[in-house]
């Protein structure tokens, strides 16, 4: 292996450890630009950096270098989520390499000049499709590796929040499942939350349990208020198209807001009932998915609503 590249072995290695430190101006980009240029040296250089003084190739090093290369340069985009197809195309090449390797190596195995030559590349072959087959092709469901991506990517709010809502929304259906409806809003809000920041609004700005909060303060024995007051929150929820983005979060929202809203009805505890049947309406209107379903647990949300106030005023 030549000097120059066992120095960008161990300058990818060190920038790769910078980023689960934490966020620091620059970490990022440092990443990229090491990354690619060693890339691009695998790219450009290739036959010279892979090749033997005593005995030069030409088919397996250019192709190497090109391998080598185009698995190093998807790499850092992968950590970033970038899910286009190409993507999981281009390490792909690296694959075949890798697979072509072992098998001249089983074939040739009493060959030991050549042996020593191409586990040398071998080597190579899979410690980049190790590291860029992780990133590549493991699956956004599975939680380890989303928690890896949190602590590569401490410092892009966004995308981090993007996979704390999946963490959030996977323990939500654990709670859910437990038949533990607090745990379940709990989990169910911080979901919504993370969503809402990915999607770069204010969290602030279209919160529930403060809409409803506020609501309630003006509610009185005046059902036309009451309506009046939904209404407006009604086109305020429902003129957010992004919404659609992160409407499963919203689902999931009214699946726990519903869950307490009727544990507080079966109990005539009409005051926290209507609450938090007002958090489920909200709460469905904002999934923005129009089918007879859905519409159907709005117009359900709606009435119970009122039977709650109804009862309340009694």
């Amino acid at each position: 292996m030549k000097l120059l590249e066992k120095i960008f072995i161990g300058l990818f290695l060190l920038v790769f450890g910078l980023q689960l430190l934490p966020y620091f101006a620059g970490k990022t980009s440092l990443f990229f630009l090491i990354n690619w240029l060693y890339a691009f040296t695998y790219l450009i250089g290739g036959f010279w950096l892979i090749n033997s003084k005593d005995n030069k190739k030409y088919f397996i090093p250019i192709v190497g270098g090109i391998a080598f290369s185009t698995s190093l340069f998807v790499l850092p985009i992968t950590i970033m989520l970038r899910q286009e197809l190409i993507y999981k195309v281009l390490p792909l090449l690296n694959f075949v390499l890798f697979l072509g390797l072992c098998f001249y190596i089983i074939i040739k195995r009493n060959s030991k000049d050549d042996i020593k030559y191409y586990k040398g590349i071998l080597i190579r072959s899979a410690f980049i499709l190790l590291i860029v087959g992780i990133f590549s092709y493991t699956p956004i469901s599975f939680r380890p590796y989303r928690n890896i991506l949190i602590k590569l990517n401490n410092g892009n709010e966004k995308l981090v929040n993007n996979l704390y809502m999946l963490n959030y929304t996977e323990e939500f259906v654990n709670s859910m499942d437990c038949g533990d409806c607090n745990r379940a809003v709990h989990f169910a809000e911080k979901a919504n939350e993370a969503g809402i920041i990915w999607l770069g609004i204010s969290p602030e700005e279209y919160d529930i349990s403060k809409e409803v909060t506020t609501l309630l303060q003006m509610i009185d024995s005046d059902a036309i208020r009451l309506n009046k007051e939904i209404n407006k929150l009604n086109k305020k929820f429902l003129n957010q198209k992004e919404f659609s983005k992160i409407s499963g979060t919203f689902s999931n929202l009214y699946y726990a807001y519903k869950c307490i809203a009727e544990n507080y009805y079966n109990d005539r505890n009409y005051k926290h009932a209507l609450k938090y049947y007002l958090k489920a309406y909200l709460a469905v209107i904002a999934c923005n998915t129009h089918t007879e379903y859905w519409d159907g647990e709005i117009e359900y949300a709606y009435k119970m609503i009122f039977i709650c106030q109804v009862n309340e005023i009694e």
